[in-house]
């Protein structure tokens, strides 16, 4: 059987996650959807979003990117939340059958403005 190789991420909030004022927060916040907008422009990130009805309120979100792990990795330290602390991005490889998952291109928000409105 052949398999599908894609880079998973999962965003954590970190134990030890600044206290931030709710306009900082806000301004991570747009700075984080605005880098996945941009990912997803370019083909790097084929998928990502927030979790909800999850058990552990850490998991915060997931990102399937197109690329190596080792791009993955580097993409997620430039990633704004992630350089102030908020989430941490753990990576790896999801294997699934050939052809099982697919992905179209439609339009991501790129700020809370927008995923709201």
């Amino acid at each position: 059987m052949d398999f599908d190789r894609f880079t998973f991420g999962i965003y954590r909030r970190p134990p030890a996650a600044p206290v931030l004022s709710e306009e900082d927060a806000a301004t991570i916040q747009d700075a984080h959807m605005a880098h996945l907008a941009k990912l997803t422009s370019t083909g790097e990130v084929l998928a990502a979003g927030p979790l909800d009805d999850q058990e552990d309120a850490a998991l915060r979100g997931i990102v399937i990117f197109s690329t190596s792990l080792e791009r993955a990795r580097l993409l997620s330290v430039q990633d704004p939340a992630v350089r102030a602390g908020s989430l941490s991005l753990e990576v790896m490889s999801w294997l699934t059958p050939a052809g099982e998952v697919s992905f179209a291109a439609v339009p991501v928000p790129e700020s809370m403005d927008q995923a709201t409105s």
